[in-house]
């Protein structure tokens, strides 16, 4: 849901014709961002710690959410967005 939601704003905010530039930016910000969060919760808290696990999860995530939308604008129009 996250790399969707900042595809769809790099997506208005760059109102290109093509859907790669704002794809690439959305998933390359979700990753580091969920590794950021990692290491965040390693540093910071004493309660939680970061974990490959939990940056696996991101990751594949961030990949079902590019694949969607991939599946998306080969049977519609995602200029209209």
């Amino acid at each position: 849901m996250f790399t969707l939601l900042w595809f769809l704003f790099f997506k208005k905010q760059f109102n290109s014709l093509t859907i790669f530039r704002p794809l690439l930016l959305s998933f390359v910000f979700s990753i580091f961002f969920g590794i950021a969060i990692e290491i965040a919760q390693t540093l910071f808290t004493t309660t939680r710690k970061g974990d490959l696990f939990d940056v696996a999860a991101n990751l594949s995530g961030a990949i079902l959410a590019i694949c969607v939308i991939l599946f998306f604008k080969k049977y519609t129009n995602l200029n209209r967005v």
